[in-house]
């Protein structure tokens, strides 16, 4: 090797300044329009609204006015919510720790103006908190030096979620309209806003919008007047033979006197009898039924869709039962779906950082979420299936509470009656669904409003279709149904080219949820969440604090036996391992082909590639002392210890990455952050141990202190006073 002091000192300096930049980040621009939040909270004094919706909207309304009031961009306040109905939680971007102070007295004056007895409440902290510049000069700030490595669960705290996915049947069974088959209190308390979806389902919590094509509004949420027709509509105009709801209904002649709650029991034993799982009848109407199953196989859902048949003919003797099914059943490729899909989904939430998604077994998927600061909505944004439809509702129904986006009731202009929206949904034909668009949806803001929109487009070969479609059904109501909820539901004023928006009472994170689910697509499946765990995240910062000093004892117990066995080259290989977790922290920060995700286990496979460095260089350190004891000199023996070290030195670390890489892609999460740290150890330690210990180690060997036996850890040579007569020792 060519003796390049000066180029070798200087490298090695350019690698651990860069090194120690990119790892610890002591030196950065100052963000000029997001900085660190500030989370502060008030409390009102008196609830400002009564439900969830109204809270929602409130929480809006007053981020509305703090951001007129001082004059400021939107992105200064990124959230404001209510905790509770009077405790209000605003983040704000601040640059320095004095503005938090300025923005709460900014907020507090705000708010007294409509509660006089508003107070602020002492600050949340939260991640990346309160993380100010120590001295800025210009744009250029200089911070304390902290690792900025991306913590796993076990480190920071979080959500552990286990989804299954689950097969899915839906079957309905109508009877005509004068045959129902429940009456008096079943048929004036349908059971209508009970839908598969749950929550989403709810009346109350469906908003509406509005559907337009480009600046030319094509379409309105006022409904329009339905027409009252005798009869059904004709085929393939989208309309279906009403069941109407009414109470003055009487039951199929002939048949027993049944309660919607006795009629539902039956049902439910009756499947159950028969094997199925995941049951649930819903009369939904009086002569409308409901069934959701888990059926695995077509030929279950066949068998049990005939026998509920026979069941209902044999109990109605004489009516005319019509049903029809539906179903999803899970397959090979099912969980890669599903696992695609939340890949998406989660990508799209810039506020969850390393997320980890994997699968286990043939239904399961893992979901582990560091960090994450609201995990029921995340939770139930991974579960929604998002299955968007677009339906077309018979003129006979109109919604009741459009004005309000209220679209769990609706009345039967033939009937008179109120109608339930499961009703209307039944026979509600769907004309286009999700998959008919592009994955390019956008959220803008509505004009003069506080509220949001999403713009969506319709594939190319299906705008011609949707724009015949419309202008084939003008004055006709559009149902935009999401999981099973009425979003929206406009009448057709005229043609609609393929280009539409979703708008109405949403606020930015519902809009921001709405595009987030149309984009990343549909769930292939139901999934249901079988374990949802909360870490703290002050188990996790025990587990660091734990963790980094174990690190520090472990690296000092090391570096004081290097220098007690091996002196002066014991020092430089400490120096060279200094080096090592510099840049080990540094690829843990940048390093972005491996999952760099740091947990626990990642750590313990740091450490013990400490070890394994300090071993590369006993290795060449004990070659070094054999040819020094054979008299050779220090440049020689230094050169010599090397080139006879490497050989070993690179079986061993072969070894370690096949078994590191074996564990990367057979092992679990929490097992391949162990082995991608301990694959970054050994390349890393490769360079420290065999080349900056090689230019230190030569660099010492050509002064003064080289050729001190004792400060490399070799006895002096003693030469003798004369050799014995005929040879030598």
């Amino acid at each position: 090797m060519q003796y390049r002091p000066k180029v070798w000192i200087g490298t090695l300096i350019v690698v651990f300044i860069i090194g120690f930049e990119v790892g610890f980040q002591p030196v950065r621009v100052v963000p000029r329009e997001k900085g660190g939040l500030a989370v502060l909270e008030f409390n009102l004094g008196q609830p400002a609204a009564t439900d969830e919706a109204g809270l929602t909207k409130k929480a809006e309304e007053i981020k509305g006015k703090l951001i007129k009031a001082a004059r400021r961009d939107a992105s200064w306040i990124p959230e404001a919510r209510f905790v509770t109905d009077q405790q209000l939680r605003v983040s704000t971007v601040i640059l320095m720790e004095k503005n938090r102070e300025e923005d709460r007295t900014a907020i507090l004056n705000e708010l007294k103006k409509e509660y006089p007895k508003v107070q602020a409440a002492p600050s949340v902290t939260t991640a990346g908190e309160g993380e100010q510049p120590v001295a800025s000069l210009g744009p250029i700030g200089i911070y304390r030096p902290m690792p900025h490595v991306h913590l796993g669960l076990d480190l920071q705290g979080g959500a552990h979620v286990v989804l299954q996915a689950m097969p899915s049947t839906e079957m309905t069974f109508s009877t005509p309209e004068d045959k129902p088959m429940v009456s008096g209190e079943a048929a004036q308390k349908p059971k209508g806003a009970e839908t598969k979806t749950g929550e989403e389902g709810k009346a109350g919590e469906a908003k509406a919008g509005e559907t337009k094509a480009g600046e030319k509004k094509a379409a309105e949420t006022k409904a329009a007047p339905p027409e009252t027709k005798s009869g059904g509509e004709k085929a393939g105009t989208g309309e279906t033979k009403a069941q109407p709801t009414g109470a003055s209904a009487t039951p199929a002649a002939g048949a027993p006197s049944e309660t919607r709650d006795s009629l539902e029991q039956k049902l439910t034993d009756l499947l159950v009898t028969q094997g199925a799982t995941g049951v649930d009848v819903q009369v939904v109407a009086p002569n409308l039924i409901r069934v959701y199953t888990r059926a695995v196989g077509e030929k279950e859902a066949d068998q049990e869709r005939a026998a509920m048949r026979r069941w209902l003919q044999e109990k109605y003797r004489g009516v005319k039962i019509e049903d029809k099914a539906s179903s999803v059943f899970l397959g090979a490729d099912t969980a890669e779906k599903a696992k695609h899909i939340i890949d998406l989904r989660l990508y799209s939430m810039t506020d969850i950082k390393e997320p980890i998604v994997q699968k286990q077994g043939s239904d399961r998927i893992i979901v582990e979420l560091p960090g994450v600061r609201d995990p029921k909505h995340v939770t139930d944004l991974l579960k929604s299936t998002a299955q968007l439809e677009f339906r077309l509702v018979p003129k006979r129904y109109k919604p009741t509470g459009a004005k309000m986006d209220n679209y769990s009731s609706w009345s039967d202009s033939q009937t008179g009656q109120p109608v339930s929206e499961a009703v209307v949904l039944t026979q509600s034909d769907i004309q286009f669904s999700g998959r008919d668009l592009k994955p390019n949806a956008m959220v803008e803001q509505e004009p003069e409003s506080t509220y949001w929109e999403v713009r969506f487009e319709l594939k190319e070969d299906r705008k011609q279709d949707f724009a015949r479609f419309t202008r084939d059904h003008v004055e006709w109501i559009m149902a935009i149904v999401l999981d099973g909820a009425t979003k929206m539901a406009p009448v057709i004023r005229s043609e609609i080219p393929g280009i539409g928006v979703i708008s109405g009472s949403m606020t930015t994170q519902q809009a921001s949820d709405l595009k987030l689910l149309l984009n990343a697509g549909a769930l292939p499946v139901p999934l249901e969440i079988v374990e949802n765990r909360q870490i703290s995240a002050t188990l996790g910062a025990d587990a660091i604090r734990q963790s980094v000093e174990a690190g520090i004892v472990g690296f000092i117990i090391v570096a004081i036996f290097m220098i007690a066995y091996y002196r002066l080259p014991g020092l430089l290989a400490d120096m060279a391992l200094t080096l090592y977790i510099v840049l080990m922290l540094a690829l843990l920060s940048t390093w972005s082909p491996l999952q760099t995700t740091l947990t626990l286990p990642g750590i313990a496979g740091i450490i013990l590639s400490i070890g394994m460095a300090v071993d590369a260089n006993v290795i060449i350190f004990e070659r070094i002392r054999e040819e020094l004891r054979s008299r050779t000199t220090t440049r020689a023996a230094v050169e010599a210890g090397f080139h006879r070290a490497w050989p070993a030195i690179l079986d061993s670390n072969v070894t370690t990455v096949i078994g590191a890489a074996a564990l990367y892609f057979f092992g679990t999460s929490s097992v391949k952050s162990f082995a991608v740290t301990l694959l970054l150890g050994v390349c890393t330690h490769l360079f420290t141990a065999v080349t900056a210990s090689r230019w230190l180690v030569n660099m010492v060997a050509r002064t003064k202190w080289g050729e001190n036996r004792a400060l490399l850890g070799v006895e002096a040579i003693r030469t003798p006073a004369s050799s014995p007569a005929g040879g030598s020792e």
